[in-house]
């Protein structure tokens, strides 16, 4: 008798779940929150309807991988598409992908996981809700994929005088376009992939950008191009076999300091094998133009002028928004707590 199977969320890790468990003969469902399949990939405006959208994905986003990496094995995306994508390219993909394996059948749209909770015969209760019907349900599943991602729950840091601070906060999952901050002074918290998108981004329509950053050094920054080729194209069967890790990080390494314009002061001195880099292919120019200027880790936020003071003791005056590009925390608020934490 075949196995039923509970996908939780239906963005890419859901889809490809659903077609696995079609393709091993199991009768999968999947249950997502929204209308739409992609999940973060499936961009949303912020605007008084929708003041707390779904994904976190801006207007200006592109893939860090290269199509030729990011592409499913038995669906290639078309070799006529840009390298890099954009997330319109992407969501088409994603609907391409439904579409032709025929997955849209096994999803229950607009339906919320309430609480999943193992039975002491190991199958699993799932109860939900379905949106437009109000009322609770329960289904008993032999197994369950949990494939919400964790790009859902913001995570803000705790700095002194938050409180009183008298200008814009806000999370970087809620920046969707440069233009909302025309002429105005911004500071963006954090150094990663999208705090250095939308710093980049930024100088096209902010006033001045600053970035704060919690260690003395920037991380490495690889841009998404290396000698004409992509970052995701340079390793090759022969170095990765003959030639470690490491040197081959010091290579990328010294590549960067000679072609980017990478400021001295600020050049990482953690091997890049040892660090998570960021990808990024305009914010060393930024740097050194100052449209982007680097400041150490906060120490207070004032109400006065809108200062922000730094812990090497300098200050800035108003400032217009400051953007927390601080990643998430990992919640399954569905989830029993002892199923995840042993």
């Amino acid at each position: 008798m075949a196995k039923h199977v509970a996908i939780i969320g239906v963005g890419i890790s859901g889809l490809t779940a659903i077609k696995q468990c079609l393709d091993d003969g199991l009768i999968p469902i999947c249950f997502e929150q929204n209308s739409f399949t992609g999940g973060i990939w499936r961009y949303e405006d912020v605007c008084e309807k929708n003041n707390e959208p779904y994904s976190s994905i801006y207007k200006g986003l592109l893939t860090n991988t290269s199509k030729e990496m990011t592409t499913f094995s038995d669906f290639p995306i078309p070799t006529d598409w840009p390298t890099y994508m954009n997330h319109f390219l992407v969501e088409k993909y994603i609907d391409m992908y439904a579409e032709h394996f025929n997955l849209l059948p096994h999803i229950k749209f607009n339906t919320t996981v309430l609480k999943v909770s193992i039975l002491p015969d190991k199958r699993w209760k799932v109860k939900y809700i379905i949106q437009s019907e109000n009322n609770e349900k329960e289904e008993i599943f032999d197994f369950v994929m949990v494939c919400s991602g964790h790009h859902r729950k913001p995570k803000w840091p705790e700095f002194k005088g938050m409180n009183l601070f008298k200008g814009e906060q806000l999370h970087s999952y809620k920046y969707k376009r440069a233009i909302d901050f025309e002429n105005k002074r911004v500071l963006i918290v954090g150094c990663g992939n999208s705090a250095m998108d939308i710093a980049v981004e930024l100088t096209h329509s902010a006033s001045q950008v600053y970035l704060s950053i919690r260690r003395e050094k920037l991380p490495w920054i690889i841009p998404r191009f290396v000698n004409g080729k992509a970052r995701d194209h340079r390793t090759s069967r022969f170095s990765a076999k003959y030639i470690s890790s490491s040197d081959r990080g010091k290579v990328i390494e010294n590549h960067i300091i000679k072609t980017f314009p990478f400021p001295s002061h600020l050049i990482p001195t953690d091997p890049l094998i040892a660090t998570f880099p960021t990808i990024n292919s305009d914010i060393c120019q930024c740097l050194a133009a100052g449209t982007v200027i680097v400041k150490p880790n906060i120490k207070e936020l004032k109400s006065e002028n809108n200062q922000i003071e730094f812990v090497d003791g300098t200050i800035l005056e108003n400032i217009d928004v400051i953007i927390y590009s601080t990643g998430f925390y990992i919640d399954y608020p569905f989830l029993e707590k002892h199923i995840y934490t042993g």
